[in-house]
């Protein structure tokens, strides 16, 4: 069981290929996704999407999001398959459209030409990052991306569905956490610890109040009130949303919880639109679609869904506010001498005409083959 406590990053500093292999080839980092990156950026592991709206803006994300997949459908619909539009949301990605989704690679080789690749305009002293990720805190979320697909999954498995109280939504979702504590036992004191610490912000909110309830329970303390309480809060959430299927009674009640203290978000951010929110921690979620255009089975690539939630109202005239899934590598490799690793990796047949395995990019890739040092 791998234990998603917070612990110092660890970082490895690589200067040669012949290097990155000798410590991949220990094997003690083959249970990690990986993803590399050509610079640092600001927010690290984030999608394009939501690295745009990591500041306040003026637009309500769900809605603005919504309306750029279903504008894009639109204009493409006509020309794509049924399995293109089925995983529709993998379509946009792959073509560029801003998207909640995170490349990651099974591969760290490939992961490492992305660390290296600076579209040939390498700058000196400059440091690309590859970041590991523990599977184990990771939960595959396939299935359930395609059972809450509304047009063509243009908006699957929404976070913000479950905190407007979707049905369909929150039961789902209570499965994908049931199926992580079945399969990393114990992880659930993990999460609702995170929680308590995100309800503390919110003392005397909802959330707060059922914590109390719980640890009442716990304990054995003989409070009557305190249980009335609880049951009542189990039995109206539960009827509410389905929950009495959730026969894991740890799993409800971590759900329940989720779902008071994201209420409770909702509303003390309509009285308080500058106070900001912890995104409390959860497994990563990873989408594998089975849509096998050549740079999914190239680059032996699948998704990290990064989830996010407006923490105002779409109906409030002040700049909304979003809150964002942190998504934190276990271990980081500083990759150094990044052209010089490039020009190895294509000699072991690494290079953009094999990542990308369309025309342009063989194209590109043959243009700066022959032409790069042509001024």
């Amino acid at each position: 069981m791998f234990e998603m406590i917070d612990h110092p990053v660890k970082t490895i500093d690589v200067y040669k290929l012949s290097e990155f292999i000798d410590i991949m080839s220990d094997g003690i980092y083959e249970n990690y996704f990986y993803r590399g990156e050509s610079k640092h950026y600001e927010h690290s592991i984030c999608s394009t999407l939501l690295r745009t709206f990591t500041k306040p803006n003026g637009r309500f994300l769900p809605v603005f999001y919504e309306h750029m997949l279903n504008e894009f459908f639109r204009e493409v619909a006509n020309d794509i398959s049924d399995i293109e539009k089925e995983h529709f949301i993998a379509f946009c990605q792959h073509h560029g459209l801003k998207t909640n989704l995170i490349d990651i690679t099974t591969s760290p080789i490939i992961a490492l030409y992305f660390a290296c690749d600076m579209n040939n305009d390498f700058l000196e002293n400059n440091i690309g990052y590859m970041y590991l990720i523990n599977k184990d805190k990771c939960i595959d979320i396939s299935q359930s991306l395609l059972k809450n697909k509304k047009d063509f999954s243009i908006v699957p498995f929404s976070f913000n569905e479950i905190t407007h109280k979707s049905r369909k939504s929150v039961l789902e979702f209570a499965k994908v956490i049931c199926s992580y504590i079945n399969k990393e036992n114990g992880e659930i004191f993990f999460l609702v610890n995170q929680l308590r610490t995100c309800c503390n912000d919110l003392y005397e909110g909802q959330a707060w109040k059922y914590l109390n309830c719980i640890a009442t329970r716990t304990r054995d303390i003989e409070s009557t009130q305190m249980l009335d309480i609880l049951n009542e809060i189990q039995d109206e959430y539960s009827k509410k949303y389905n929950l009495d299927e959730i026969t894991m009674p740890s799993a409800k009640d971590f759900m329940i919880l989720l779902l008071l203290y994201l209420e409770d978000i909702i509303l003390q951010s309509n009285k308080d639109s500058n106070k900001d929110f912890i995104f409390p921690k959860l497994p990563y979620f990873t989408y594998q679609t089975p849509y096998k255009f050549d740079r999914i089975k190239n680059q032996e690539a699948l998704f990290i869904y990064q989830l996010y939630l407006p923490t105002t109202s779409f109906y409030m005239d002040d700049v909304h506010k979003n809150m964002i899934q942190k998504i934190e590598p276990d271990i980081i490799l500083r990759i150094h001498n990044q052209e010089k690793i490039i020009k190895d990796l294509d000699s072991i047949g690494i290079n953009r005409k094999m990542i990308y395995g369309d025309v342009d990019n063989t194209a590109k890739y043959i243009n700066d083959k022959f032409l790069n040092d042509v001024k």
